[in-house]
């Protein structure tokens, strides 16, 4: 039997995509999303989270859990950190100022 793995990109974008998000899990559609910390929905998003106890280190075994990888980007919405881009010491070198 072969399997696939679904990833639901954009949690946080919009309350539309996030309760969409919640729905694929509970249904078994999809077991791993992404957050990045600067877009709309980001908050409705991590309380989505709390509630739903995904990433739970308590959470029973029996229970399936939504993996969620945090995105880090340097170029989109607004920054949440004050950062310098400089590439003349190495590549994708960032200092945080």
């Amino acid at each position: 039997m072969r399997k696939i793995i679904v990833g639901a990109d954009d949690f946080r974008v919009s309350a539309e995509v996030n309760r969409a998000i919640v729905e694929a899990f509970e249904n078994n559609v999809t077991s791993s999303t992404t957050l990045m910390a600067n877009m709309p929905g980001f908050d409705e998003a991590c309380e989505l989270a709390h509630r739903h106890r995904f990433g739970e280190q308590n959470r029973p075994a029996s229970e399936p859990d939504l993996r969620i990888s945090i995105i880090i980007s340097h170029s989109t919405m607004r920054p949440v950190l004050r950062y310098q881009w400089d590439v003349s010491r190495s590549a994708n070198s960032v200092q945080v100022v």
